[in-house]
């Protein structure tokens, strides 16, 4: 691949100009090295859940005698019991496989990823080593358009989206979950992954009975979705 070349081809550049292989590779890490995008959305008024992924399968047993019987399927009762808390991005009552939102990747701009670039591109400018030296790396500017290009598309951690069905427990059945990409690797050399980065609540509601099987309610239930991904160990 071009691109790797011209990566070597910046590599011997550097050595030529006298500069430590230490200090070279010290370069390469923060080239591979992405953001810190570890910050995690809490404004949903619910309790923390756990950090581990992927999150269990809430979908329960068939044919369970406490089910919800079709005259506690109220729509427009549930409705007004989750109020503004229903969000029709990602709930929905009927199913919504068919919808054009049901597979959403990483979107290209001009053949880069959308949203903020990473300010770790930067150093493909010039970048500070160990006891403060500066390199320089020199190679033209379109070598260097090409490169961060190539880094950031590789490097980028798409969110993709699909529908799940929860079950007649909950309402509304249908959830739109978030997961990271996980076909290849996100980084240069190959070792990093693209894991979750941020998350959020979502409140459904789940029918809940008592252990006779009597005074059985809808009660509002959080659950957890990702928001965001990131290359990281």
């Amino acid at each position: 691949m071009k691109l790797l070349t011209l990566f070597l081809m910046m590599m011997v550049r550097a050595s030529a100009s006298r500069i430590l292989s230490a200090q070279v590779s010290k370069v390469y890490f923060h080239l591979l090295k992405s953001e810190d995008q570890t910050e995690v959305d809490r404004t949903a008024e619910t309790p923390a859940g756990s950090k581990h992924l992927p999150i269990d399968d809430l979908r329960e047993n068939e044919r369970n005698p406490f089910d919800p019987r079709p005259r506690d399927i109220n729509s427009t009762f549930l409705y007004q019991h989750l109020g503004s808390r229903f969000d029709a991005d990602y709930m929905s009552v009927r199913d919504p496989r068919n919808r054009a939102d049901t597979a959403t990747l990483i979107q290209l701009i001009h053949g880069r990823p959308k949203g903020r670039r990473p300010s770790y591109l930067n150093l493909l400018r010039a970048a500070r080593v160990q006891g403060g030296s500066k390199i320089k790396l020199n190679i033209t500017k379109g070598e260097r358009v090409k490169l961060q290009k190539f880094l950031w598309t590789y490097t980028a951690c798409p969110l993709k989206h699909t529908w799940k069905f929860l079950g007649v427990r909950f309402w509304p059945p249908w959830v739109k979950e978030g997961s990271c990409y996980s076909e290849r690797s996100c980084s240069f050399p190959p070792g990093m992954t693209c894991k979750e980065s941020s998350y959020t609540y979502k409140v459904l509601l789940r029918w809940e009975c008592a252990q006779t099987g009597h005074f059985c309610k809808w009660r509002p239930f959080p659950y957890r979705m990702i928001t965001n991904c990131a290359c990281a160990c």
